[in-house]
């Protein structure tokens, strides 16, 4: 999910759950691509805590930006196209702030920040991905957390 938050008002959430093996979201994905290592730390029954080391350990084997390339993985972009599309002037894009809940290694801040979008925010509970997403150098701030009901100090307004 990624939060736009128009004004002091107005928020706008937009779900963008990405359904696994989606031919619409990874439309070049061999089976034994990065769908095996996707497979891996999102397997049933783990403790998040489990799936954020499994996490870690992608990120660590510079693989998790070759397993996720463009060509293989197309989320980000039509996540950044759909927030795009509900602020189709550039001046509401530069004004909206957003935060890219699980933000991974910052494929979709990336696409944001090419589509006018200023003011991005990252929330992502594992160091070693959000380690990947600050070296892209498109967030504003980050945040090293699990959204999980808790209050998180996160300036909102």
């Amino acid at each position: 999910m990624i939060q736009l938050d128009i004004d002091a008002d107005e928020v706008r959430y937009i779900d963008l759950n990405i359904v696994k093996n989606d031919q619409h979201f990874f439309p070049g994905m061999a089976e034994d691509e990065g769908s095996a290592s996707n497979d891996f730390t999102h397997e049933p029954g783990v403790s998040r805590e489990e799936i954020t080391r499994r996490y870690a350990q992608w990120a660590n084997s510079s693989k998790y930006e070759k397993d996720l390339r463009e060509e293989v993985y197309q989320g980000p972009s039509i996540a950044a196209d759909t927030v795009a599309h509900y602020f189709p002037d550039e001046n509401s894009r530069k004004t909206a702030r957003i935060l890219d809940v699980a933000a991974g290694s910052g494929f979709v801040g990336e696409k944001l920040k090419n589509k006018g979008f200023e003011t991005i925010h990252a929330l992502e509970p594992c160091g070693q991905m959000l380690q990947l997403a600050l070296e892209k150098g498109v967030y504003s701030k980050t945040f090293q957390n699990y959204l999980n009901g808790h209050a998180l100090d996160i300036e909102s307004g």
